[in-house]
């Protein structure tokens, strides 16, 4: 015990604090040489022979590489433009292709919401604005009553007057 007492006045520090410290010494010392033999035990490593699941992966690359461009070959003319077709742009962000736009006349009275929508510089929001208008006002005799609704300027008017039909 006098060694102890010896340290702990020459480290300035209270018998109860250097048994902590010690302690505290003594158990890492002890998990470094845990961890130490340990690996020691363990340096045997085990070696696979991967090489029968490489070629099954290979021989099935092969196929699918086959099967796609006899896909291509053959069925290239029936493939269909309508498919949405995700691309990247440089910021790797996802961009949808826009919808595309009718040119067909559309009676603005009985017309559903995708109806109006379908309308070049109309989106889902200004058709729905549409439809509220048409609701509250009843139905809508002339292009020039669609400035009264939000969304809708001279401009947008303009481009979609001949497609419209006020026919009820």
């Amino acid at each position: 015990m006098k060694i102890l007492e010896k340290l702990s006045v020459k480290l300035n520090l209270t018998s109860t604090e250097l048994k902590i410290f010690l302690f505290l010494l003594l158990s890492l010392i002890i998990g470094f040489l845990i961890n130490v033999w340990k690996t020691n035990q363990n340096s045997e490593y085990f070696e696979f022979d991967y090489s029968k699941q490489d070629s099954i992966f290979y021989s099935s690359i092969d196929k699918i590489e086959k099967e796609d461009s006899l896909v291509n070959e053959n069925n290239i003319s029936n493939v269909k433009n309508d498919s949405i077709n995700l691309k990247q742009n440089k910021n790797e962000k996802l961009v949808l292709p826009k919808k595309e736009k009718t040119n067909k006349i559309i009676k603005i009275n009985t017309a559903s919401e995708n109806e109006i929508g379908s309308l070049p510089g109309i989106g889902i929001k200004t058709a729905k604005n549409i439809i509220e208008y048409r609701n509250k006002k009843g139905s809508i005799s002339k292009a020039e009553e669609l400035l009264n609704v939000k969304g809708i300027g001279k401009s947008k008017l303009e481009k979609i007057r001949m497609l419209l039909n006020f026919d009820k």
